[in-house]
């Protein structure tokens, strides 16, 4: 299992690559969704 500095870590890479390509393809109304799961408190 992963430490939880390195699992927060890959977890933000990974959203970062999702609202990446979300604004490359248009797909706008996805980030607030995305933004909504990083700002919430689990």
């Amino acid at each position: 299992s992963l430490q939880p500095c390195r699992r927060r870590s890959l977890f933000t890479l990974a959203t970062a690559m999702i609202v990446f390509l979300a604004r490359a393809y248009g797909i706008v109304s996805l980030i607030p969704t995305i933004k909504a799961c990083l700002t919430d408190t689990t």
